[in-house]
């Protein structure tokens, strides 16, 4: 039964465009099925950006998306982004829908 489950990590940020990128690897090389779900709270400091530039380099066919209540998704792989317009806090980016 184990084999089915499958592992979700929410990684709500603000502001990390410095560090964002290491996280994302760290967490992939985790030997299980997993799906990385990546909320960006209104970052300013070029981490949307990006973000935006990672997922349109590896799934250009894909694009960015817009969601009914104004945010935006990315989705590569087994990685989705999300894009708040403005910042709402941690616990705002963890109820985010999907």
């Amino acid at each position: 039964m184990a084999e089915h489950l499958k592992l979700s990590v929410v990684i709500p940020v603000f502001n990390e465009r410095a560090t964002i990128e290491e996280i994302v690897r760290r967490v992939q090389t985790l030997d299980l099925e997993k799906e990385i779900l990546i909320v960006d709270d209104g970052s300013t400091d070029g981490t949307r950006e990006l973000l935006r530039d990672l997922t349109a380099r590896c799934s250009p066919k894909r694009g960015v998306m817009t969601s009914p209540r104004g945010r935006c998704e990315s989705r590569v792989g087994n990685i989705r982004v999300f894009f708040q317009e403005t910042n709402c806090g941690q616990g705002r980016s963890l109820a985010v829908r999907i």
